[in-house]
């Protein structure tokens, strides 16, 4: 007989999906309970790793090159070092860092450490990059392949003696294109030679056969820049980030390019230079040195930079007030060096008020300038003065200030936390032999 409907729903459901039901939430809580548990494990670990906070290795770079996107790669590494997260950071100058990156021979590397008074840590410099040299293109473009050599010319000597096969050919090919840098060859030709990562904005970069550019990484010895903390993580992370089985350059190119790199070039760090020279009684003994070292800076920027001439010392002749003398101008076709040959010494170093001078010469030029001032002391040193506010005024309009202190004078402070407080380098030299090296230095050359 068959069973009636009472018409209700039946909201029953059977054991077995009860219990089915049941197996499956107890599963997914135990996944999501798992989950979170790891999760903070992982924050555990990181902030148990990371309790001494960050560490900044700061990294410089001599040459062109995709330094971006090997400090980028470093970063992945998210490297741990007694207790400190350790981050990556370029700046600008050797005497900064940590590392020193550069594709260039070993003779170049140490002149560029010699010159900012750094030294290698270790005569192992591993080789951390090595990026694919080749041509860039502009999109339909035609004409000749220029080879850059500014700021360095490592990639196009690889080239040019791959296409060549000879040692003379090549340096006569480098020698025609001597300060020719990244930026002047696109304006003039539709055909660069450099390494992948540096080519200009939409331009096409093709590898020329299995060339590649090898890139050092070489540690620095710890100074007042860069701690023994920071020279400890820049160790590691560059034995982490060494290329097993990596190319070097050929002997021939070495040799090349040791021979075409031995005159100073021109780098990013370069700009229009405006001397100023302590002429006062004190200089007598180093006079000569900063004359030449001038001199040498001088040449060694044009043709890409201007440079010009300011010297001061207290008044020596009647009717005179103003302790500075403009001795050649931005923009003019005089000899600085037939100047320099003309200036004699006496007085007293007026060097605050020939800095402020020097900043209004430099303002109204315009444009990006460095101010190198070499000096043997201060006679009108002002407490109330603000020097801070005119360097800072002045490193907002692009114009930096550094200043070489030569001999055993009282040292300036005030002036000194103000160059350096501005982007500018301070410098004591006890020895004028030294001169050169550092007005090279602070003029951005290389």
């Amino acid at each position: 007989m068959g069973q009636h409907s009472l018409g209700t729903p039946n909201y029953r459901l059977s054991k077995e999906l009860i219990a089915g039901v049941t197996v499956v939430v107890l599963v997914v809580a135990a996944v999501l309970l798992w989950s979170n548990q790891r999760l903070r494990s992982d924050e555990e670990h990181s902030a148990r790793g990371c309790i001494e906070g960050e560490l900044t290795v700061p990294i410089a770079v001599h040459g062109k090159m995709n330094a971006a996107g090997i400090v980028d790669k470093l970063s992945q590494q998210q490297a741990i070092v007694r207790d400190y997260c350790v981050k990556p950071k370029l700046v600008d100058d050797p005497a900064q860092a940590a590392v020193l990156l550069s594709a260039e021979t070993e003779r170049t590397i140490r002149d560029v450490l010699d010159r900012s008074q750094r030294t290698p840590a270790s005569n192992t410099w591993p080789i951390i990059a090595a990026p694919a040299v080749g041509v860039a293109t502009r999109a339909d473009g035609a004409g000749d392949v220029r080879y850059p050599t500014s700021p360095d010319a490592v990639a196009s000597a690889i080239l040019a003696f791959d296409e060549l096969g000879n040692a003379d050919a090549t340096y006569q090919l480098l020698e025609r294109e001597r300060g020719v840098d990244l930026e002047q060859a696109e304006s003039e030709s539709d055909a660069i030679v450099l390494s992948d990562g540096t080519e200009p904005e939409g331009w096409e970069f093709v590898a020329h056969d299995s060339l590649r550019m090898p890139i050092h990484a070489v540690v620095l010895n710890s100074n007042d820049q860069a701690n023994e903390e920071q020279q400890r993580a820049a160790d590691t992370l560059v034995k982490t980030a060494e290329i097993d089985d990596a190319p070097t350059l050929q002997p021939e190119v070495t040799e090349l390019l040791d021979a075409f790199g031995s005159k100073l070039q021109t780098t990013s760090r370069s700009n229009d230079t405006l001397f100023v020279l302590d002429t006062s009684a004190n200089t007598e003994a180093w006079t000569q040195q900063a004359k030449a070292a001038i001199s040498e800076t001088v040449q060694a920027l044009a043709p890409d930079h201007d440079a010009a001439l300011v010297n001061y010392s207290s008044p020596l002749s009647p009717g005179v007030s103003k302790g500075w003398r403009d001795n050649v101008g931005f923009d003019e076709d005089t000899s600085i060096s037939q100047a320099l040959a003309n200036l004699g010494t006496g007085g007293q170093p007026q060097t605050r008020e020939a800095i402020e001078h020097a900043v209004g010469v430099a303002r109204e030029h315009g444009g990006q300038s460095n101010i190198i001032v070499i000096t043997s002391g201060t006679s009108d040193a002002d407490e109330n003065q603000n020097l801070n506010d005119l360097l800072a005024r002045a490193a907002q309009d692009g114009i930096h200030v550094s200043v070489l202190h030569v001999g055993q004078t009282d040292v300036d402070q005030q002036l000194r936390e103000a160059v350096e407080g501005n982007g500018g380098f301070f410098e004591v030299i006890e020895d004028p032999t030294n001169l050169s090296m550092q007005v090279e230095r602070f003029a951005g050359l290389a």
